[in-house]
């Protein structure tokens, strides 16, 4: 496996700040960027990070680890977890969070 080449010497320093200075641009539609704070948002919660963590922060300590996880399970487990772990890549079947918001409604009328 091959680490990663890039330096703190060739990081761009004309954007960002000094702290981290390289930035992405991830060009996200609209619906795109809303679906990703959601994401991060729900991430920061799940995990107990502080209110006023940044996406810097919850991408760098939280969700980074996790991918590169998921790289890793993907090439190196066994045909079961590898399955499973490539199946996170496919969007879930309707019926599945179809059921589940029919479920949580139906609890909310009942009550």
């Amino acid at each position: 496996m091959q680490k990663h080449t890039y330096t703190h010497e060739l990081a761009p320093k004309n954007t960002g700040s000094l702290e981290r200075p390289a930035r992405t641009n991830l060009r996200e539609t609209v619906e795109v960027h809303a679906r990703t704070l959601k994401v991060f948002s729900a991430i920061r919660e799940l995990t107990g990070m502080p209110k006023d963590a940044s996406l810097a922060d919850i991408w760098e300590f939280k969700i980074l680890p996790a991918i590169e996880h998921i790289n890793w399970h993907s090439r190196e487990s066994p045909s079961a977890v590898r399955e499973f772990v490539m199946s996170l890549f496919r969007p879930l079947p309707k019926e599945d969070y179809v059921r589940a918001r029919y479920e949580k409604l139906k609890m909310r009328i009942e009550k």
